[in-house]
C-alpha cells in the first residue's frame, strides 16, 4: 500500500494547504475542511495514508476512531473525499467493542448485539481502537448517500421452527442482546449513540434495523427500524405496528410513532419492516409525506410450511416466495408513490442453521425447512417499481462488478438514484393529490408513542 507524510499549512480556521510526498513523488495538495478547524481539535501535520476508497480507488486518510470530513484536490486532478484523523475521544470509544475482543470470541452474525453485527475479518484496520460498528459503516459509507445497513441480528427463526416451550433459552437470549434506543431518562442508548456518533463523524446517512428492548420493561421487544442524519440525531424511530404471524410470540406491537418520512440531504427517506409493507394505509401515510425514498427491510427466509417428509413438497410449495412476494409488495409501493426503493434482506448462514437446530425436537425435518425456504434479495427499484441496475466492489481490485441482486451471500449493493425521476409520474397518478378524492377519504393517523403510564406529579 502507498505511503506519505506531508506538512499542512493552515491559512484559515477551515482550510490548509499542504505538499505531499507520495512513494518519493511529491504531490501539491489543498484542504477544506466541512467544518471549522476549532470543531476538531488539533490537526496533525503528519497524515498516513492506511486504506484505498474502494468506489473510486482514491486513497484516503484515516487512523482513528474520530475523524473529521474534508475534501482534498491533487494537482489538476478531480476532487477526492476521505477523513482528516484527530486524536482518540475516550468518551465516545468506550461505547464501542473494539476489534480484539470481537476476535477473542465475542457473538458474531446471529443473535449478535450491535456491535458485534459485522464481521471484523471483511473490514479495513483504520488504527488502534476502531471498533467493528465504526470500521464497518467506514467501509460502506458513500459520502452524502443514504446507507440501509442490515441488521444481521435475524428474525426469532426458532418460533416457526420450534414449539413454544422449546424456546425459553432463545428469549432469554434475544432480550439479552436486544438493545435500548432511549431509556426511561430519555437519554440514547449507548449502542444507538455509537451509530448517531459514527453518522455523525462520517456524514452519513443511516438506517437500520434493530431488535429494541422497551425502557419501561425487562422484556418487552420491538421490532425497531432507526433513521439517524448526518448530524447524529435520530430523525425516525419506528416500531412495526403489528408483529407479523409467529413474531408476536417474541415482539410487542408498536404504535404510529414513527410513521415518518425523514427529511435528510439525500432525499425524503421512510421505511417498513417486511410484512407492514402489505399495510396500504401505513404506506399511504408514508406517501403523504413527499416521500422520495422508501427503505423496506425483509427477512431472510419466511418458513410458513414445513415439509412433513424429503418426498413431500406439496406443502412446501405453499412457503411464501420471499423473492416474489417481497418485490411486489416493494414495488407497488414505488408505482404508487412514485418514489424509488431500497429492499434490503438479512443472510442466513450455516452457523445459525445449526444454532436452531441445536436441541430440536426433529432436526432433520427443520434443516430441510430452513434450507429449502426462499431466500429474500437486497436490491433497488425504479419509481415504475422495476429494477435498478446495482454494482458490487471487488474488495481486492476496488472495480465496480455490475450486479442487479444479493440474495445468499453478504455484500454491499450500490446504486444511482436520480431524485428527478421522482416526477414525471405524478402526472399520471399523484394518489396524495390531483389522483385523489379527498371529499370521500378520510385517513387520520394517531402519531403518538403509547406509553404503558404517565405519572402526575
Amino acid at each position: 500500500m502507498p505511503t506519505s507524510n506531508g506538512t499542512f499549512k493552515w491559512v484559515a480556521p477551515n482550510r490548509a494547504d499542504a505538499v505531499f510526498n507520495i512513494d518519493g513523488h511529491d504531490s501539491k495538495c489543498s484542504l477544506n475542511l466541512n467544518e471549522p478547524l476549532s470543531d476538531f481539535g488539533e490537526a496533525p501535520a503528519i497524515l498516513d495514508y492506511d486504506t484505498t476508497d474502494q468506489l473510486t480507488g482514491a486513497h484516503t486518510f484515516g487512523g482513528y476512531i474520530d475523524h473529521a470530513p474534508f475534501e482534498t484536490v491533487f494537482d489538476n486532478n478531480p476532487k477526492i473525499k476521505g477523513m482528516v484523523p484527530r486524536p482518540v475521544d475516550e468518551s465516545i470509544s468506550k461505547i464501542y467493542a473494539f476489534q480484539e475482543d470481537i476476535q477473542e470470541g465475542a457473538q458474531v452474525g446471529f443473535f449478535g448485539t450491535f456491535e458485534h453485527l459485522f464481521d471484523t475479518q471483511e473490514l479495513p484496520v483504520l488504527g488502534q481502537g476502531v471498533t467493528a460498528v465504526f470500521a464497518a459503516i467506514w467501509e460502506v459509507i458513500e459520502h452524502g448517500r443514504p446507507q440501509d445497513i442490515a441488521n444481521r441480528m435475524l428474525p426469532p427463526l426458532e418460533c416457526p421452527a420450534r414449539a413454544p416451550t422449546d424456546n425459553h433459552a432463545f428469549f432469554e437470549r434475544m432480550v439479552a442482546e436486544s438493545i435500548t434506543v432511549k431509556d426511561l431518562d430519555g437519554q440514547t442508548g449507548e449502542e444507538v449513540a455509537a451509530l448517531c456518533a459514527a453518522a455523525r463523524e462520517t456524514r452519513t446517512v443511516v438506517s437500520i434495523g434493530i431488535s429494541e428492548r422497551a425502557p419501561a420493561s425487562t422484556a418487552c421487544l420491538y421490532n425497531t427500524n432507526v433513521i439517524i442524519n448526518t448530524n447524529g440525531d435520530i430523525l425516525v424511530h419506528h416500531r412495526k405496528l403489528v408483529p407479523t404471524f409467529f413474531e408476536k410470540l417474541t415482539w410487542s406491537p408498536g404504535d404510529g410513532h414513527g410513521l415518518r418520512v425523514a427529511d435528510t440531504s439525500a432525499g425524503r427517506i421512510g421505511a417498513l419492516i417486511c410484512g407492514e409493507n402489505t399495510n396500504p394505509l401505513a404506506r399511504y401515510a408514508l406517501m403523504c409525506q413527499r416521500q422520495q425514498i422508501h427503505i423496506s427491510s425483509w427477512p431472510c427466509v419466511w418458513p410458513t410450511r414445513v415439509l412433513a417428509g424429503e418426498d413431500d413438497d406439496r406443502e412446501g410449495d405453499r412457503n411464501y416466495d420471499n423473492v416474489l412476494a417481497n418485490r411486489l409488495r416493494a414495488a407497488a409501493h414505488c408505482f404508487e408513490a412514485k418514489c424509488f426503493g431500497v429492499m434490503c434482506s438479512a443472510v442466513l448462514d450455516q452457523t445459525a442453521i445449526e444454532t436452531l437446530l441445536d436441541g430440536a425436537r426433529e432436526p432433520d425435518r427443520l434443516r430441510r425447512a430452513l434450507e429449502a425456504s426462499p431466500r429474500g434479495v437486497t436490491m433497488f427499484l425504479d419509481p415504475t417499481g422495476a429494477p435498478v441496475p446495482g454494482w458490487t466492489v471487488d474488495k481486492e481490485t476496488g472495480a465496480k462488478q455490475s450486479q442487479g441482486f444479493l440474495q445468499l451471500e453478504e455484500g454491499i449493493l450500490y446504486a444511482n438514484l436520480d431524485l428527478r425521476r421522482t416526477v414525471e409520474g405524478k402526472q399520471y397518478h399523484d394518489v396524495v393529490g390531483g389522483y385523489q378524492r379527498l371529499d370521500v377519504f378520510d385517513l387520520r393517523v394517531n402519531r403518538s408513542r403509547r406509553e404503558p403510564v404517565q405519572f402526575v406529579e
